[in-house]
């Protein structure tokens, strides 16, 4: 169909991302469903949302036109019913370019570029395909917008983004990075990208962060705990509540990210069959439409027993970690545990391992697999890395798993770490004795452990 001589299509979202560019001038596609309602593509990839209109007294009047809004920021749902409503304003006779609000400025139906604020500049980077749809982990996403959410609008979110300078940027990144360096260097670099693609796509004009650079030195991490320190961690988990105990423990023995153990889900843990299922965490595992695949976790006998300690307590839920506490009346059924920030102090303290972090379990448990002569081939399968070099043929061509050799590896290191806290007798079954006052038991290097259960436990 054809609005004059311009084409007329079903105009959604998909068709806004994926209607081609011209060569040269721009292209004008109108809606079927709206009469008037259009979008103006232009070579730079910029979209603009308008509605063509006349006022009353027929085709005697002269067609006008009034630009809505560049999409993104603004979705094709809002553009479509501010368009609704200016084709009601017009019915009764009042022409969207002369009745204005005057607290508005010009064309303020519409979040215009010149008017993009750094709030909106962001989220329009996130929330388009060829911005955090690109990201590649699917956890990056929601790690971009608590940055942007903490640290960015604080700083800059209500002012115009054309607006913001060099000066500015460097200022507000070496004070952050004065007292969090990594926080600093993450929230520069995530403003940095969303100016890069608003430059991209013609919704700024220029970018505060050229010439600058990110405002820490970042040095790699490399602890790595010692046999005695990980007896010490275990014998401290004692006097932890059994689900915080057993979030450590898990990640000794599967070496997952905390992040992904906090997710766990019981629905994705098959027992029987010693086997987790984490669900798609990279998009460059998955298809060329960016459909990943699951991770999978093989468990150990070690992390079978935690896991089956731990199911009391998270009945009400279908998390293994739930945060909500069953002895309310409607129980928080999909609340996961947050954050497990108190009990790494408080082990800290115990354990007098002052510079301990959680992650640094899952660097331990590498370096005791290359220990143990595990290949490093199977370390990254286990750690669910991409392998350099051979990344995009284990991808797209390599199908096999290393399923079984990701099975014999963490078997292998759960035998090893039972054995190591069978010589410090105390750090054995932290699970079942954390809490002393509420549980005890014992299961690791034991045999089927006795849960004496008097009360439920309260989330982190």
């Amino acid at each position: 169909m054809y609005h004059g001589d311009v084409p007329t299509i079903r105009l959604t979202a998909r068709a806004l991302d994926t209607l081609p560019l011209p060569s040269r001038g721009r292209v004008e596609y109108f809606d079927e469903s709206l009469p008037g309602f259009a979008v103006r593509i232009f070579p730079s990839g910029r979209r603009v949302l308008t509605l063509l209109y006349r006022m009353k007294g027929g085709r005697t009047k002269k067609k006008e036109r009034v630009d809505i809004g560049t999409y993104p920021p603004l979705s094709l749902a809002q553009a479509r019913d501010l368009a609704k409503k200016l084709k009601a304003e017009i019915q009764l006779g009042k022409d969207p370019r002369k009745e204005r609000d005057p607290a508005r400025p010009a064309h303020a139906t519409v979040i215009m570029a010149d008017g993009l604020t750094v709030t909106q500049l962001c989220e329009a980077y996130l929330l388009h395909p060829s911005g955090g749809g690109k990201l590649r982990a699917a956890s990056t996403l929601p790690h971009y917008r608590r940055l942007i959410e903490a640290e960015i609008v604080p700083a800059f979110g209500h002012r115009r983004a054309a607006e913001i300078t060099r000066t500015e940027v460097r200022e507000w990144s070496e004070r952050l990075a004065e007292v969090k360096p990594i926080v600093a260097n993450r929230a520069f670099a995530v403003m940095r990208r969303s100016y890069e693609w608003a430059l991209g796509r013609d919704l700024v004009q220029s970018s505060p962060f050229v010439g600058i650079h990110k405002p820490a030195a970042e040095v790699a991490r490399d602890r790595v705990l010692s046999d005695d320190e990980i007896q010490a961690v275990f014998s401290a988990l004692r006097l932890e509540r059994p689900i915080i105990a057993g979030l450590w423990e898990l990640l000794f023995y599967t070496a997952v990210r905390p992040g992904t153990a906090l997710a766990a889900r019981w629905s994705r843990i098959d027992l029987a069959r010693k086997l987790w299922e984490v669900p798609v965490t990279k998009k460059a595992r998955g298809s060329a439409e960016g459909i990943g695949k699951p991770f999978i976790v093989p468990l150990s006998s070690q992390a079978i027993v935690v896991l089956k300690l731990l199911q009391p307590f998270s009945a009400h839920s279908d998390y293994v970690f739930p945060g909500g506490s069953p002895r309310r009346a409607i129980a928080d059924a999909d609340r996961n545990l947050f954050s497990p920030q108190k009990s790494i102090q408080r082990i800290r303290e115990t354990t007098g391992i002052h510079d301990l972090q959680i992650r640094d379990i899952r660097r331990t448990v590498a370096t005791g697999l290359g220990r143990l002569k595990v290949t490093p081939v199977t370390i990254s399968r286990v750690l669910d890395h991409t392998i350099q070099g051979i990344g995009q043929l284990t991808h797209v061509y390599a199908k096999y798993d290393f399923l079984e050799e990701k099975r014999e590896a963490l078997d292998l290191w759960g035998r090893y770490v039972a054995v190591m806290l069978k010589a410090k007798p105390e750090c054995t079954g932290s699970v079942a004795r954390s809490g002393q006052r509420r549980h005890a038991g014992s299961h690791v290097g034991g045999g089927e452990p006795r849960w004496r259960q008097s009360s439920l436990l309260e989330p982190e």
